[in-house]
């Protein structure tokens, strides 16, 4: 398994002020009132209300000469009447980009109609319209540009000012700016304020599905900005799961060998990334666990060695990588021709002798995956056939202390893996020179006149006197 995060996923500059503005008034005031969900977040929202905040659904159930908090999207100009005449201090939190688009339009409104593209039910829109006056019109859908035009027409002005709610599709917003574009004579002035953070995100989730096989999309389930996301990963990967935690994962079937990109939206936190990240990786350390739990052995030192590892696992949540100094896993390909009579193998720079193929981990728990992977970089070998279904050896090896690159490496143990391959002997071979100086076919029968590592020569022949017994 592979984990991609988006680089530009979680919380936007905007969002970002608004907790932190939040949680300093909470901390000043002890109590506030907040006028709808302060960003569309459950989590976020349940930790302010924790700390004392109170979200209410309408203005008429804030106490009069209270404190009242103005979330992210802003609000209409009816509640910012309604608290001054009933001396309710607002703590205006509204995005400053949409506070920009509330000042462009009060430029415009006297002799231009304002279209508004975006949602027609989201706050921020209809907190924007209320500040545009009657000649105004959100724009949702291409169905609704027959409409818009009516309006505009007895609105008998000759100028039109187009904005965005700043979370809209960039693409959706571009697309109803041509169709309207061709229906009206009049002059168009056409102002994208889509926010950078979410064009940004919006163009990164579209590269990002496209290059893995499952999307998970975090946010709240209110999240205008991350249902687009959804959207725009659904056109491209071929699973998307919008997801508000970790815990959502766990009513989902993911192959653990698949590629998996993260992008959240505007309102979640890293944290909630990272618990979604530990989720996966605790659980696809488990079908590594149950792999090898399953294995039968057929040495007495596979038998140890198995009991070994498993012990380690459930002591270190870490040997999947280099870091843990003391024991992590790699991979290895066992790799045969056709008529099983010669082996596949590298000649290694550090230990001065021919070798298997194979590799670390390095974080993925596919040992497969990692050892296919080693035997192409290795050998230039692309088109393999898995002779042997599943863990075909397994073998804790001592590796010495050694120099690489420069670079002390102390002792330590490899949790070795094993997969048995076939692949056409007359493939081309590539050798990897920075690690290995030959790589070839050696007859089965003298892989340990071969090799100069003593400790390596047992194992060899196990690998060996198993393939005998494979049809």
């Amino acid at each position: 398994m592979e984990i991609i995060v988006g680089k530009t996923s979680g919380f936007c500059n905007g969002v970002k002020f608004t907790i932190d503005k939040a949680n300093e008034m909470i901390n000043k005031y002890k109590k506030l009132y907040c006028l709808g969900q302060i960003v569309h977040n459950e989590r976020v929202i349940k930790d302010l209300e924790n700390k004392g905040m109170i979200t209410i659904n309408n203005i008429d159930d804030c106490p009069n000469n209270s404190r009242l908090i103005i979330r992210a999207h802003g609000e209409v100009k009816d509640v910012y009447d309604e608290a001054q005449k009933r001396n309710i201090e607002l703590i205006d939190l509204t995005c400053g980009k949409i506070k920009i688009i509330r000042n462009k339009i009060n430029k415009k409104i006297n002799n231009h109609f304002i279209i508004i593209i975006g949602k027609k039910n989201h706050p921020e829109t209809l907190g924007i319209q209320s500040f545009s006056g009657t000649n105004s019109f959100i724009l949702e859908n291409e169905t609704d540009i027959d409409l818009c035009i009516d309006k505009i027409e007895k609105s008998k002005l000759r100028n039109i000012y187009i904005v965005s709610q700043t979370t809209f599709n960039s693409e959706k917003f571009d697309y109803l700016v041509n169709k309207i574009s061709s229906k009206v004579k009049i002059k168009i002035e056409i102002d994208k304020t889509i926010c950078n953070a979410t064009s940004n995100r919006q163009k990164e989730t579209k590269d990002l599905s496209k290059k893995v096989d499952i999307m998970i999309i975090v946010g709240g389930k209110n999240s205008s900005n991350t249902k687009e996301l959804e959207v725009i990963s659904t056109k491209n990967s071929g699973k998307v799961y919008l997801i508000q935690d970790y815990r959502d994962l766990k009513k989902i079937k993911i192959d653990y060998k698949c590629k998996i990109g993260i992008m959240a939206g505007a309102s979640t936190p890293d944290i909630v990334v990272e618990e979604i990240i530990n989720y996966l990786e605790g659980e696809n350390m488990k079908e590594l666990y149950n792999q090898i739990k399953n294995y039968k052995p057929l040495t007495e030192k596979e038998k140890e060695d198995k009991e070994v590892i498993l012990n380690f696992m459930k002591n270190n949540d870490n040997c999947l990588l280099r870091d843990n100094k003391i024991a992590h896993f790699t991979a290895s390909g066992w790799i045969v021709n056709k008529q099983r009579d010669k082996v596949l193998m590298i000649y290694h720079n550090i230990y001065d002798s021919w070798a298997w193929v194979g590799g670390h981990a390095d974080g993925d728990s596919d040992l497969l995956h990692v050892a296919k992977k080693e035997i192409e970089e290795e050998t230039g070998v692309t088109k393999l056939k898995q002779l042997y279904d599943g863990i075909y050896g397994i073998n804790i090896v001592t590796v010495e202390a050694h120099k690489k690159r420069g670079k002390q490496v102390n002792a330590h143990l490899h949790f070795d893996l094993e997969f048995l391959f076939e692949a056409d002997e007359n493939d081309k071979l590539t050798i990897k020179e920075d690690e290995n100086s030959n790589v070839g076919w050696i007859p089965v029968e003298e892989v340990n006149n071969y090799t100069t590592e003593e400790k390596m020569k047992p194992i060899y022949k196990c690998l060996n006197d198993k393939l005998k017994k494979i049809k």
